[in-house]
């Protein structure tokens, strides 16, 4: 499928490619996302790895540095990254942070040229003021891309 997100939409880079998928072709249930962020990472893999071949899509992608910090999902060996959180997990001003701090590392680690998504998965009620405090500050840092997912049901 990831020729056809090329051809379809004119995806020009790995980024472009996932950002298509995200937005026309990923569907993930409410069910999924109650049982946590471990299971909607197992989903989207499981789609991912449909669309764009096993070969290319990696979970728990180690970034590289001595912190051995992992991104949750990684296209193209280091071409895009997805960090992935649930909407109602972002709920307080640590994880905030801790998300921040993570896009910072994995953008300059790994893909500082070629693109890291910022995937928040959540309901259209959980997509709140915090969450678009938070796209506002990710989108200051370069090469970081924020992408809200409302889950089905």
């Amino acid at each position: 499928m990831a020729s056809i997100i090329k051809k379809l939409y004119g995806a020009k880079t790995a980024y472009d490619e996932v950002k298509c998928f995200i937005q026309y072709h990923l569907n993930i249930k409410n069910t999924v996302c109650y049982k946590g962020e471990k299971s909607v990472e197992n989903e989207i893999v499981k789609q991912m790895k449909e669309s764009f071949g096993s070969e290319n899509v990696n979970s728990q992608y180690a970034v590289g540095g001595f912190l051995n910090l992992k991104c949750d999902i990684d296209v193209y060996d280091g071409q895009c990254g997805i960090e992935l959180k649930i909407a109602k997990q972002l709920d307080n001003a640590t994880a905030l942070q801790r998300v921040i701090g993570q896009l910072v590392y994995y953008s300059q680690r790994r893909y500082k040229n070629t693109g890291l998504i910022l995937l928040v998965v959540g309901t259209q009620q959980e997509l709140n003021a915090k969450l678009k405090e938070l796209k506002a500050l990710v989108e200051l840092i370069p090469g970081v891309h924020f992408m809200y997912k409302q889950a089905s049901k």
